[in-house]
């Protein structure tokens, strides 16, 4: 009986022994998986991190980009602002401009109507004697 309980126990151990090693087979490939993985995760979070600080970046070049917009709308809203108050300054100028020419053309039409009545009016020379016109005054300049 001893034989056959040797033989019994020989055989499982025997199975136990092939068990053992496909098992060992299993948990060193499951290691191997194992260490793949948690490599590839560590590869995938320096790319997401990475991802992150290249968004990050872009995020604070578009704010910065917006704020120096938003400063440059500002100014030119600033200066638009001044330029009509300019077109209006100009307009008001016109218009008082013109109210000057006209009175000066009226003005002028008036000494122009009345020069015949203040020529008739002027005392007229002797006669042999001549008024004697003036030249126009001419103007010389020397250089230096």
């Amino acid at each position: 009986m001893q034989q056959v309980w040797g033989l019994a126990v020989r055989q499982a151990q025997d199975q136990l022994q092939g068990e053992r090693e496909t098992l060992n087979a299993a948990r060193k490939e499951i290691e191997q998986e194992r260490a793949e993985l948690s490599a590839e995760i560590e590869r995938l979070d320096m790319a997401v991190e990475q991802a992150q600080s290249e968004a990050r970046k872009a995020v604070e070049a578009l704010d910065s980009e917006r704020e120096a917009h938003n400063q440059t709308k500002e100014k030119l809203q600033g200066e638009v602002a001044d330029l009509r108050q300019e077109a209006t300054t100009a307009r008001e100028r016109a218009a008082r401009l013109e109210g000057q020419v006209t009175t000066l053309k009226e003005q002028f039409e008036v000494l122009t109507a009345t020069k015949p009545e203040a020529e008739n009016l002027a005392p007229k020379p002797a006669p042999g004697k001549t008024t004697r016109k003036s030249a126009p005054a001419t103007a010389t300049t020397t250089r230096q």
